[in-house]
C-alpha cells in the first residue's frame, strides 16, 4: 500500500481528506478512520526507515569501496574469507564479492 498524505474518510461522512477523527459522530465510521489513519502512519514509519536503510547501504557500499582500493593482496584475501564466513544472505555476498573482486582486478 502506499503512503496517502491525506486519507479520506469513509464517504458517508461527507468529510474532506484529512480531517480529524473526532469530527466523526459515528463511533464505528470514526474507528474505520482511525484504522486507516494508523494503517497508513504505519506504512509511513516503514517507507522511512527503508529509506534510511537505502541511504546506509550506499554508505557503507562507497566505504568498502574506498578500503579495497588501498588493501594489500592479502587483506583481499582475507576480506574474501571473512565474506565467505559471515552470516550475510547469498545475494548480499554476491554483491559485497563483485565489490573485492573488482578491487583486485584494478589492483592487477
Amino acid at each position: 500500500m502506499a503512503v496517502e498524505l491525506n486519507i479520506p474518510p469513509p464517504p458517508e461522512t461527507g468529510l474532506p481528506a484529512g480531517v480529524s477523527a473526532s469530527a466523526m459522530r459515528d463511533l464505528g465510521v470514526r474507528a474505520e478512520y482511525e484504522a486507516a489513519l494508523n494503517t497508513n502512519q504505519k506504512h509511513a514509519k516503514n517507507a522511512i526507515y527503508q529509506h534510511r536503510l537505502r541511504e546506509s547501504e550506499s554508505r557503507v557500499e562507497n566505504a568498502l569501496k574506498a578500503l579495497v582500493t588501498k588493501a594489500a593482496p592479502r587483506q583481499l584475501k582475507q576480506m574474501n574469507v571473512s565474506l565467505y564466513r559471515s552470516k550475510l544472505s547469498a545475494q548480499r555476498k554476491m554483491q559485497v564479492a563483485a565489490i573485492l573482486t573488482s578491487a583486485a582486478i584494478v589492483e592487477k
